[in-house]
């Protein structure tokens, strides 16, 4: 176990805050910055001493024994990735107007043109920037 001391140099609390920031230097110039509970540095103020004791420990992994057998999944079996990106897109297209809900199907098929009878927001935003200019 180590044991350091330093001198508390600043004590930074917010107001409402319950975290606070100490921050302080030993003697050979070495910096400390800890954050504590804000209760616990309620009267500390610079010129204070803090003393640290700490020590670092290597844990090692070990199974629960207590834990019984591994759980078994009574879940059915993930979905395929298409039929995620098929329910993902369903969902999107309910809040849209002038959008239905794609069909569920195992064929590829290209998208719909979109018809909309307003302008979109990419229409918008290219009126409001302008057109593209082009080098040359």
């Amino acid at each position: 176990m180590a044991t350091q001391v330093y001198r508390v140099s600043r004590v930074l609390t917010a107001a409402g805050s319950p975290v606070a920031r100490v921050q302080a230097v030993d003697e050979d110039g070495h910096e400390l910055r800890l954050e504590v509970p804000a209760a616990l540095v309620g009267r500390t103020a610079p010129g204070h001493v803090l003393v640290l004791n700490w020590s670092v420990h290597a844990v090692p992994v070990a199974p629960i024994a207590d834990a019984g057998p591994p759980p078994t999944s009574t879940a059915p079996p993930a979905p395929a990735a298409r039929t995620v990106d098929e329910a993902f897109m369903d969902l999107m297209s309910r809040g849209r107007r002038g959008t239905s809900a794609p069909a569920s199907s195992n064929a590829t098929t290209p998208p719909a043109a979109p018809t909309h009878s307003e302008p979109e927001i990419n229409d918008e935003f290219n009126t409001l920037l302008g057109g593209a200019r082009r080098k040359g």
